[in-house]
């Protein structure tokens, strides 16, 4: 089992959002159900990264290949 890993975002949910190209309304949905599953808590502007393993695998299946 891996560490936690804590990241405090730079950016507030709103600008998040428009960076990432969804609505706020979309991320708050997001990251509430990766709280609810365990792989996140959020507290102010960090997040800690409860599930490395599970972040890790749900980034490579979005990366693209140019």
């Amino acid at each position: 089992m891996q560490p936690n890993a804590q990241v405090r975002l730079p950016l507030n949910r709103g600008q998040l959002a428009t960076q990432l190209g969804i609505r706020p309304e979309t991320l708050s949905r997001l990251m509430a159900e990766w709280q609810r599953q365990g792989y996140i808590t959020c507290r102010a502007s960090y997040i800690t990264l409860c599930n490395l393993d599970y972040l890790r695998a749900l980034a490579a299946q979005a990366q693209r290949p140019f």
